[in-house]
């Protein structure tokens, strides 16, 4: 309702965070993105953020891909390392690995929208080969992929090094 709302008052964007194991109930974006892009027809539809580091890269690839379809091509995704490290045990992962497990899971996220016949070999996630992610988004090269920062100089580096654009969100952080 909130995005139909934002849509009909000429909004450009709906935007849902994903958080896990703490008060906020959006963590499943995806999910979320596909049921609003069934009941709109313009609005963009994105990620503020998704927690790319926690993510099996495949999966997430072929989930926004399929929020890309389901809407005609309105999806983009804002991924950072989040701002809640217990998020990071409670799934399973180490928090000291964050910052390889996001540089290598957008790499990753992005070879997989691009390219057909995947061969990847990383650090944590087991090899793929020949892997062509389904579906295949609309947007091309790829739907856009926001990197997210505000806590750490490493993610706008990050986000230098890959040609990516900065989402700096000054609600947690103002801009120094």
């Amino acid at each position: 309702e909130l995005a139909q709302k934002a849509e009909s008052l000429g909004f450009d964007s709906f935007h849902i965070g994903e958080h896990h194991g703490c008060d906020y109930i959006t963590s499943a974006p995806p999910v979320i993105l596909g049921a609003v892009a069934m009941k709109t027809e313009r609005i963009g539809l994105s990620t503020a953020t998704a927690l790319l580091p926690v993510h099996d890269p495949v999966l997430f690839a072929e989930n926004y891909a399929t929020v890309d379809v389901l809407s005609n091509g309105r999806a983009e995704a804002i991924v950072s390392r989040g701002i809640i490290a217990r998020s990071y045990g409670d799934l399973g992962f180490d928090y000291a690995d964050s910052r390889s497990l996001f540089k290598e899971n957008i790499e990753l996220v992005l070879r997989l929208w691009r390219e057909e016949n995947v061969d990847w070999k990383g650090k944590h996630r087991k090899a793929l080969e020949g892997f062509t992610a389904q579906p295949r988004p609309v947007q091309q090269p790829n739907p856009p992929l926001w990197v997210g920062g505000g806590f750490s100089e490493e993610s706008i580096l990050l986000a230098a090094e890959m040609g990516l654009p900065l989402m700096l969100p000054s609600v947690i952080q103002p801009p120094t």
